[in-house]
């Protein structure tokens, strides 16, 4: 596959500050003033933004595509604890520190990326970006309580038919088709139990695989109603 198969369209220079202003919720001259500060990258699928128990000195938003922000137990196993979606942030702020977890892109992603201390004195000298900010982080710690109450709610297979309902779209499909171990490890399970739930979709009728790369869910209301 070619370099340029494997990235997103890079977002034109003219549309930039529109991203900028939805992301901050500020007008075209604060949004002006945060371009110059800020670099945009285009990254392949599995590509690492951030290392774990390395050091971080920026703000890091996600544009387009997404990203899995994942940690290491201390017995060597690998927890996803989020998915970085468009629109939001990880990283350090508001100042350098070390990564608590390992970023690495999922799909083609476009990021842009600010240094944390530059972030804070835009956000201390234009309340507007303050604002956005914490608007962002609240968005998040939101998400990451949804998340954290599946955990704690839901079986481990459970928590695989809910990945699998995240995944699809409206029309049930799934494409591409997730690869079981990634799947195990979002659902914060084991290989073989994501298995188990996939192929038991499959003998119900509720999904189908007409090809490695492509799948389908048939009832949406019956996976919902299997998610226990």
């Amino acid at each position: 596959m070619a370099e340029a198969d494997t990235l997103v369209r890079m977002t034109d220079a003219a549309d930039r500050h529109a991203v900028l202003r939805s992301i901050f919720a500020c007008d075209d001259a604060i949004a002006e003033a945060i371009e110059p500060a800020v670099s945009w990258k285009q990254h392949a699928p599995g590509t690492i933004l951030a290392r774990q128990g390395e050091a971080q000195s920026a703000c890091i938003m996600v544009v387009s595509g997404s990203a899995a922000m994942k940690t290491l137990g201390a017995d060597g196993q690998e927890f996803q604890l989020a998915t970085v979606e468009p629109g939001e942030i990880f990283g350090s702020y508001p100042a350098g520190q070390t990564a608590r977890a390992e970023i690495s892109c999922s799909v083609p992603t476009e990021v842009l990326r600010i240094d944390s201390v530059r972030l804070a004195a835009l956000a201390g000298e234009h309340a507007p970006v303050g604002s956005g900010l914490a608007a962002m982080f609240a968005r998040q710690f939101e998400s990451v309580l949804d998340r954290f109450a599946l955990r704690m709610t839901l079986t481990a297979t459970g928590r695989v038919y809910a990945r699998l309902a995240e995944l699809a779209d409206e029309s049930g499909a799934l494409n591409p088709a997730p690869v079981i171990a990634a799947l195990a490890v979002e659902a914060q399970t084991t290989r073989e139990t994501a298995s188990r739930a996939v192929s038991a979709l499959e003998r119900r009728g509720i999904l189908e695989r007409p090809t490695p790369k492509t799948w389908r869910i048939l009832s949406l209301r019956m996976l919902d109603e299997l998610t226990v």
